[in-house]
């Protein structure tokens, strides 16, 4: 499930460190659905305009709400694929945040390609979310990811018992250009880790860290920039007590 790969700066020990808090964290989405509620979903919306493809919310907030330049990480492989340059996009945390790296790549080519679900014409219902930017006349939200979580109501849940599965709408993603297609993908990790945090109704923090990390200022952040950002969008959690 978990691959412990060197990044840069950082040994395989370090890492076995991240294995074991990538696991507690895990285990802390059980103590969430079973306190909390039986079923969670983590959603990404997109926006569609007439006559142009969709884009990501968090794209669209970003350029429009945050002034972002969004652009997909420099790679010499241009036979690269969605999952690739995803992993790269995760990447661009190494210098700063090493536990972080590790726990999302570990959630990319583990959990998310054991569990995505790529469903062709079938719509995943759910109502809009809220946004600070007020859509144009010929422009709507639609569902492209769904992340559910069902577990049960006992105080001896542990991460076993739980059932989830990320649910990919294919009719919407084969219309998105190509960061917006890593978008779908980093922001279903970001919004995984979100869920654990109990930010199911308040979805906003994870599409401007999304927005963020698909920018050009993520490359220019150092550690204590990147801790103090990580702070204001409330995703501190137990990945920044290990250092690297």
């Amino acid at each position: 499930m978990f691959s412990v790969k060197s990044f840069k700066g950082g040994g395989e020990v370090k890492l076995l460190k991240v294995l074991f808090v990538f696991l507690f964290v895990l285990e802390a989405s059980a103590d969430i659905a079973s306190s909390n509620a039986r079923f969670l979903k983590g959603i990404g919306k997109v926006v569609v305009c007439e006559g142009q493809r969709p884009v990501m919310l968090d794209y669209y907030e970003g350029v429009q709400q945050y002034h972002l330049k969004m652009e997909l990480p420099k790679t010499r492989n241009v036979s690269a694929s969605v999952f690739d340059k995803a992993r790269e996009v995760f990447l661009q945390l190494a210098p700063i945040h090493t536990a972080r790296t590790a726990f999302y790549i570990g959630m990319l080519e583990g959990e998310f390609r054991q569990k995505a679900r790529w469903l062709k014409d079938f719509s995943l219902h759910q109502g809009d979310v809220d946004t600070a930017i007020l859509l144009k006349p010929n422009c709507k939200q639609d569902t492209v990811l769904q992340i559910s979580i069902r577990g049960d109501n006992h105080i001896d849940a542990k991460i076993e018992d739980l059932e989830y599965n990320f649910l990919i709408n294919m009719d919407l993603l084969s219309q998105m250009d190509e960061l917006n297609q890593v978008m779908v993908l980093v922001h279903t990790i970001l919004s995984f880790e979100g869920v654990m945090l109990d930010f199911v109704e308040t979805p906003h923090p994870t599409r401007l860290y999304v927005a963020m990390l698909l920018s050009d200022r993520i490359r220019k952040m150092s550690r204590k920039e990147f801790d103090k950002f990580i702070e204001q969008i409330d995703y501190s959690n137990i990945l920044d007590l290990v250092a690297g």
